[in-house]
């Protein structure tokens, strides 16, 4: 039950903060692109032949939500990638969101989740 009305509660603040930035002219949404690795290789997406590039580190992930925040009040962010479950400090990043009242979101092929990643 507690769950349930968190969810409602997520889906509330959400709107809210929809109509409140579309007045003051600020995204409520950002999708951020946190790796370019992928653990599948799909006939649909090519992702997987990108030449690997070198990805911010998490204190540098920190530092851009941190400054999101800033600017943006409360939002919305959504990883994707490539598969954002690749990275090892994926909890951590969404956990440091979480924690400043910012609505994540994650796009994934759910390969990667375990138990623990299930429970992060």
């Amino acid at each position: 039950m507690n769950l349930i009305l968190r969810f409602r509660n997520q889906l509330v603040h959400r709107e809210i903060l929809s109509r409140i930035n579309r007045v003051m002219l600020k995204p409520s949404m950002v999708h951020v692109s946190i790796t370019d690795r992928c653990n599948l290789r799909c006939r649909v997406c090519d992702i997987w032949k990108t030449q690997i590039k070198k990805e911010l580190s998490t204190k540098e992930w920190i530092s851009i939500i941190k400054q999101l925040r800033a600017w943006l009040g409360p939002f919305t962010l959504k990883f994707a990638g490539g598969e954002p479950l690749v990275r090892q400090d994926i909890p951590d990043i969404i956990k440091y969101a979480y924690q400043r009242d910012i609505f994540t979101g994650l796009s994934t092929n759910g390969l990667s989740i375990n138990s623990n990643i299930a429970k992060d």
